[in-house]
């Protein structure tokens, strides 16, 4: 998925289907994630997803700062 500064964002799959598009922004020790869905997430979805964040983070060497999620 392309924006329009030319960027290539990440998608979100869920059960194999398209989701929405995430990207994060680091600043210094943290990291901020932003998440763009085409769908209502549920509880347990938005834990998941979380939960890769966080793995994504520590192999960054990074804190999360916050995560931001977008319906379209």
């Amino acid at each position: 998925i392309w924006r329009t500064a030319g960027q290539i964002s990440a998608i979100l799959l869920i059960h194999g289907e398209f989701a929405g598009t995430w990207r994060y922004q680091m600043s210094g020790r943290k990291l901020a994630f932003y998440l763009t869905t085409n769908q209502h997430l549920l509880k347990h979805q938005k834990q998941a997803i979380e939960h890769v964040f966080y793995k994504f983070s520590k192999l960054m060497a990074k804190e999360i700062k916050t995560i931001t999620y977008d319906r379209i």
